[in-house]
């Protein structure tokens, strides 16, 4: 497993379509509606499902759908939280959270970066952001970006920004 999908039964479509698009580029995913069957332990299974991510480190990671469906003091909230505390800085990438929710984008975890898919883009623009983002690759540019100087130089002096005539 490379990603296992949390989100709020109301972002249940949002889970499927990250984890179709995921398993369409080989990744394998988990997800409970998924995963779970018909008289399993849901607890027991999704405790298995992080104990599995942490011991594993940076090679299976949880993708968290944020929405104002997240609740809290619930499964997902639990679930979440106990991978984020092990992995507090970010460093291990454990935890990927993934806005669907234009109004979500500064109220949850303001401190890390989250991948944004906004609602009025196009499906292939949500495609490549999320594939984007869950990569573990440097970001840079594919060719060398555009010059962005112009006539007027700027340069940096005694704490203000100084434009050069």
């Amino acid at each position: 497993m490379d990603f296992f999908i949390v989100y709020n039964k109301a972002d249940k479509q949002w889970a499927d379509w990250i984890g179709y698009i995921l398993e369409e580029k080989n990744y394998t995913v988990w997800i409970p509606d998924w995963d779970i069957h018909s008289g399993n332990n849901m607890v027991i299974e999704i405790q298995n499902v992080l104990n599995d991510i942490l011991a594993m480190k940076d090679k299976r990671r949880m993708i968290l759908i944020v929405s104002p469906n997240l609740s809290n003091n619930t499964i997902e909230e639990i679930s979440w939280t106990s991978v984020l505390t092990h992995d507090p800085d970010g460093s291990k990438g454990l935890l990927l959270p993934v806005v669907v929710d234009n109004n979500m984008t500064q109220q949850f975890l303001s401190e890390k970066k989250c991948i944004v898919l906004t609602q009025d883009e196009s499906e292939d623009s949500f495609k490549s952001k999320l594939l984007e983002g869950i990569s573990r690759q440097r970001h840079k540019p594919p060719c060398r970006p555009q010059w962005p100087g112009s006539k007027k130089s700027q340069y940096f002096l005694a704490g203000s920004w100084m434009h050069n005539p």
